[in-house]
């Protein structure tokens, strides 16, 4: 205990007394030693003290050379040395050292090298920077004493940075550097492991311990959350989590906090290996405490975070129950909870539509994919509904439900098993899409889950099985739901699906691509499993997807990464618990390339511990299990002979199934199998494997051997064989029994392009000018080449009277050209500057004049640049008079901004509106905070192409409450484009034909779309026709005009193309003829007429705001260039929505269009909405 806490941080002058067993005021609770001991031990990362000392010391200049732990000096302001611990740690630090003079003693973090320094890694949440540093003041010269303050507890790190701060030339004596490690408060041993493994594999070895340590270091004291709001700097763990003394949050250093979805892969993990499960009980009651009571929905995480809407992560919440139950059989808590739990299946599976039959997600946060919603693959059969209501049915049955709650879950989960694999499988390719439309996405966690959790038959099990090793790289599986980006969490269900479906080798060589690449990164911590890195090999995950590019921020101790640990002994060793507590269990090891593998655990009943070994001519198997328990041991074939089996000396016929090379028997009671050619096992073998009689109860041990005198090979395992207890899945897989092929895309020659850290960079160096020069003429003057015979003879010199008239004459020429070009420059820019194309006057049937439209072949073409933003639509960030410093670069020195942002009357969706020509100022504007916001989705300039003459700059804006469904519009467009059938998409209200986002090659094709002359014009068409989409076109002239001039050529646009569509219609009245077009066409003529309104000087802001019904509205924002601001004005609405529709189609879609640049920046525009999840821009 310490003989006293400063809770301020600063110095106290007494040392530091031997801590605790367990934290602080802790009971504990946990074991006090390890269940198997062996070999392995030497494997654990955990340290066999709660208080320890750092291992290393470096200064940051010299990082690679590294010293011994010692006492060390620090002279002079800005001096510092870095501390390595040698893994992940966490706790509170304190520093024992004296000083010559007064200063301050800083103390900084970080779990990766990469950010070692005076400044922490990131964890607050807040995405200011980095979390700063911890500082403890000393006035005068003598010993002191640091302990950092509680609520900073620093939940993971490996290195810790001291450094001096002081005004004069003052030197430190750094004498003791001590922690007290704050994770697993109930465990007085921390190597106290109740599982293990071991093989002769030491990389797997080392794997499976860094995730047991990951799980440890996430095992924390639950008031140690991280503060909720994020602080503006530096950090605070002080924050209640759940009930009891210890609880399993996401990640050491953060977020702190309960995710059950990350669960999904921790606490099977945890089971397997720590064998603690009262932290997982403490995580799931606290979301039990926290559900919705009317709704039954679960939170997505605990609190203090307590985000919400999130479908997946509800339903993790209830797959957490049914792991917690198979592991516990804590009927107390199920008893206590199951209530909550029917409510929270009504709740989920309430979202079942027909008739799909499928989950319709409206809860669309999920673990960092881009994608969700509607009809998802991934919720529909992860966490999810099939998943859930499987797991479900076995809970009701082990809660002892006396009606049909069991056989009902167990129906639907059917049901739902069939319409995933009818409406979201794709057999062109071989796999499920990202959801029930025509997208091309295959996402990596539906698929993976599919195979893990029995959704297909064996032949599209084999098919996903190959197709996932397409995002295979040197690193690591690339998920394309989240580009870019591995994810061990969604890799650990790839290396399970992998293994249910008999395909051992790839998982294996999927974990010691990523996994083994992490261990051995001399950046990481090298004990523990990070969150997620890029395929670059660099650690900036979720750069894009919430993150912010902080790369300091990613989480280097995450649970959810834990999956080989668990996989390893479930499908390696092949030893894995079926019922609660393991009453039912079973025993099925896969062999690939390794030449030994063995493990265990505990449970209340006792242990469980298997392990095999090959030998020259086939294998030995070992395992212990606990009196009373039965299970199934599938034993793969070492030969083309079935092996012969006997139990007590007596050889066993009856009960044995044969199928995909294994044979498969019940085994109950006591006794030994062995086969009928008896050999002892290696002594390794032995001695590691079969320890003394547990003191938790008798054991029935097994020791049993296999042999083939027709040995060929040593096959992998087909098939995995539930226990009589459990309901046979509706599927049964079937395999070939040849040894699964080397991915092709592990291979070398498809992997190239994916090397690590291989860039293509281009460069960035212009070439370099060639000066000529010479010092004497190009040509001589006294040459003697002979003379051209083609060429004619030199004329004779002119007079100087000659060369004066010539000169004279030119002149005269060149002025009149001069005049004659002036004049029609004007003439073109007064007839044509605004508008479309070359018109002349005609008549309409119905008597409405109107304007007739010509194409000439040498018309002029306005246009603007062609690339859409001048360079990308990047932000510059500048003061502005309005407060706004979110700017977009026109490309133009006239108007060169154009604000991200613009904000309008809200009463622009009024009936009631002001009247024409009103003055605006004195009420609400459309200033910033006043009214309804737009986000800008792009820009460009009107320009007279052969003059280069530029006209104005016209921004094309959203409302930002739009955004959603313009999103969902273009989506559909995509999925669904004019002139295209819907046969092959089911036809469902809301989801079930509404994808969430579109992918890359998606995105082109809309891009494509959109740019067609023909479609495109459909396609806009389509989207702007439907009610409900804001929209505005900002217009800002770069050189004086006036509202005739704008007003004439926005008319011959409109009038232009409304009779050419007037023709494609054929036969009867086209939809812009008539008299209300007529009249509609009126007023907006009317809008623009004379008076006041006549002049726009250059730099004055006109805003043609479309409305949720189409409605036109003309506001005019600002003042000219030098001038003092005009009142803003309102010009007055056009209510017929097709006078609008075809201004804003002369902008965006046909053969010609107002600015290419403007149209072509747009799509761009679009082509960010779309590839983000509806809802989510």
């Amino acid at each position: 205990m310490r003989c006293h806490r400063l809770l301020s941080g600063v110095l106290a002058l007494l040392p530091l007394s031997v801590a605790q067993s367990c934290w602080r005021n802790t009971t504990c609770s946990g074991p006090t030693d390890s269940a198997f001991s062996g070999p392995w031990e030497k494997n654990i990362f955990a340290p066999s003290s709660r208080t320890l000392n750092p291992e290393k010391l470096f200064l940051i200049t010299q990082p690679d050379k590294t010293e011994d732990y010692t006492s060390f000096a620090l002279h002079g302001n800005g001096s510092l040395v870095v501390y390595d611990f040698g893994k992940e740690v966490g706790g509170i630090v304190s520093v024992n050292f004296s000083s010559t003079g007064s200063g301050a003693l800083g103390v900084a973090f970080t779990e990766a090298k990469n950010y070692i320094g005076e400044w922490s890694d990131s964890s607050n949440g807040g995405f200011k920077g980095p979390d700063g540093a911890l500082y403890g003041n000393f006035t005068e010269a003598g010993s002191h004493y640091y302990v950092m303050p509680d609520k900073s507890l620093r939940g993971g790190f490996r290195y810790l940075t001291l450094f001096l701060i002081t005004s004069d030339n003052s030197t430190i004596h750094i004498e003791d550097v001590s922690l007290e490690i704050g994770f697993q408060p109930t465990w007085s041993n921390l190597k106290a492991y109740q599982g293990y493994f071991h093989s002769n594999d030491d990389l797997l070895n080392k794997i499976w311990y860094t995730g047991a340590y990951t799980l440890q270091t996430n095992e924390v004291p639950t008031d140690t959350g991280r503060q909720i709001p994020a602080m503006a700097e530096g950090w605070a763990n002080n924050c209640t989590l759940g009930p009891g003394d210890t609880i399993i949050v996401d990640g050491a250093k953060r977020d702190r906090a309960v995710w059950p979805g990350d669960m999904g892969i921790a606490v099977p993990s945890a089971f397997v290996s720590l064998g603690d499960l009262d932290s997982v009980k403490n995580a799931l009651q606290v979301m039990y405490d926290t559900q919705n009571n009317s709704t039954g929905a679960f939170d997505e995480s605990g609190p203090p975070l307590s985000q919400k809407d999130s479908d997946t992560y509800h339903m993790w919440t209830m797959v957490g129950t049914y792991n917690y139950m198979l592991y516990t059989n804590d009927s107390d808590f199920l008893e206590q909870n199951w209530e909550g739990y029917q409510k929270a299946m009504d709740y989920i599976y309430g979202k079942v539509t027909y008739p799909s039959g499928l989950l319709n997600v409206t809860g669309t946060r999920d673990w960092a994919r881009w994608q969700q919603g509607y009809n998802n693959s991934e919720a529909q059969m992860i966490p999810s509904l099939y998943h859930t209501l499987n797991t479900g049915a076995e809970l009701a049955t082990w809660a002892g439900d006396s009606g049909d709650l069991s056989s009902t879950w167990t129906s639907r989960a059917e049901k739902l098993r069939q319409a995933i694999n009818e409406y979201c499988w794709d057999e062109s390719y071989g796999a499920f899409k990202d959801n029930a439309t025509d997208t091309t996405l295959h996402p990596q966690d539906a698929n993976s889950m599919a195979l893990l959790f029995g959704v297909v038959d064996a032949d599209r099990a084999a098919s996903i099985s190959e197709r996932l090793t397409d995002n295979w790289t040197p690193i690591g599986a690339v998920a394309p739901e989240l580009p870019e980006n591995i994810s061990p969490f969604i890799s650990s269900f790839e290396i399970q699906g992998h293994l249910t479906v008999g395909q051992p080798q790839r998982a294996l060589e999927l974990i010691r691509r990523s996994w083994g690449w992490y261990y051995n990164n001399a950046n990481g911590t090298q004990s523990t499993v990070i969150e997620g890195y890029l395929q670059n090999g660099t650690f900036g995950y979720r750069g894009s997807r919430g993150y912010y590019y902080d790369t300091a921020y990613v989480s280097h101790s995450h649970g959810w990464s834990s999956g080989p640990t668990s996989a390893l002994t479930n499908y390696i060793v092949g030893i894995t618990v079926t019922s609660p507590l393991g009453a039912t269990w079973r025993i099925a090891p896969q062999f690939v390339d390794l030449q030994s593998a063995e493990g265990g655990f505990t449970t209340s009943l006792g242990k469980f511990q298997a392990g095999w070994s090959k030998t020259d001519k086939g294998y030995t198997l070992d395992f212990t299990v606990p009196h009373g328990t039965q299970g199934n041991l599938t034993l793969p074939f070492v030969g083309t002979a079935k092996p012969s089996i006997k139990i007590d000396g007596t050889e066993f016929t009856r009960g044995v199934q044969y199928a995909n090379a294994t044979a498969t028997v019940t085994v109950s009671g006591g006794g030994t199998i062995v086969n009928s050619i008896t050999f002892n096992p290696p002594r390794s073998l032995r001695n590691a494997i079969l320890p003394q009689p547990s003191n938790q109860g008798s054991s029935n041990h097994v020791s049993l051997i296999i042999r083939s005198a027709h040995f060929h090979r040593i096959p992998i395992l087909q098939t995995l064989h539930p226990s009589p207890t459990q309901p046979i899945q509706p599927t049964q897989h079937k395999h070939s029994n040849k040894m699964p092929p080397i991915p092709p895309s592990i291979r070398a020659a498809r992997a190239q392009w994916r090397t690590c850290a291989q860039h293509l960079h281009a460069s960035t160096n212009p070439p370099k000018t060639r000066l000529y020069s010479t010092t004497r003429t190009l040509r001589s003057t006294t040459s003697t080449t002979a003379s051209n015979p083609l060429r004619s003879a030199a004329r004779a010199p002119r007079s100087r009277e000659q060369d004066l008239a010539r000169s004279k004459r030119s002149m005269y020429i060149s002025a009149t050209g001069m005049i004659v070009c002036a004049v029609g420059m004007y003439g073109v820019i007064k007839a044509d500057v605004f508008g479309l194309e070359q018109t002349t006057a005609t008549t309409t049937t119905d008597g409405v004049e109107i304007e007739n439209t010509t194409t000439s072949g040498s018309a002029t073409k306005l246009d603007g640049p062609s690339t859409g933003f001048p360079t990308k639509p990047t932000l510059t960030h500048i003061q502005s008079a309005s407060g706004n410093p979110d700017q977009v670069e026109t490309g133009t020195s006239s108007i060169p901004h154009f604000p991200a942002v613009i904000h309008l009357p809200k009463w622009l969706e009024s009936e009631e509106t002001p009247a024409s020509a009103t003055d605006l100022s004195a009420g609400s504007n459309g200033k910033e905070g006043e009214g309804e916001e737009y986000h800008l989705l792009g820009l460009g300039i009107r320009t007279v192409s052969f003059l280069n003459f530029q006209v104005y700059v016209v921004g094309l804006y959203v409302a930002k409450e739009d955004l959603a469904e313009l999103q969902s519009r273009l989506v559909r467009t995509a999925v669904h484009p004019p002139g295209e059938g819907t046969e092959s998409v089911i036809d469902n209200e809301v989801g079930a034909t509404a994808a969430t986002s579109l992918v890359s090659m998606e995105r082109e094709k809309l891009r494509e779309l959109l740019l067609d002359a023909e479609k495109g014009e459909q396609a806009w068409d389509m989207l702007l026709k439907k009610d409900g989409l804001r929209t505005a076109f900002r217009v800002v002239p770069t050189r004086n005009t006036d509202f005739l001039h704008l007003r004439d050529g926005w008319v011959r646009g409109i009038t232009g193309r409304a009779q050419r569509y007037n023709k494609v219609e054929g036969g009867g009245k086209g939809e812009f003829e008539g008299e209300e077009f007529g009249q509609a066409m009126g007023e907006f003529k009317g809008l623009f007429g004379g008076g006041q309104r006549k002049s726009v000087p250059k730099g004055q802001v006109l805003v043609l705001a479309r409305g949720k019904k189409g409605q036109l509205d003309v506001l005019v924002q600002g003042g000219g260039e030098g001038k003092d601001a005009l009142p803003d004005r309102y010009l007055g609405r056009v209510k017929d929505e097709r006078v609008s529709r075809l201004v804003w189609l002369n902008y965006l879609a046909g053969k010609n269009v107002s600015s290419e640049g403007a149209r072509r920046s747009v799509v761009d525009g679009i082509m960010g909405v779309v590839e983000r999840p509806v809802g989510t821009v």
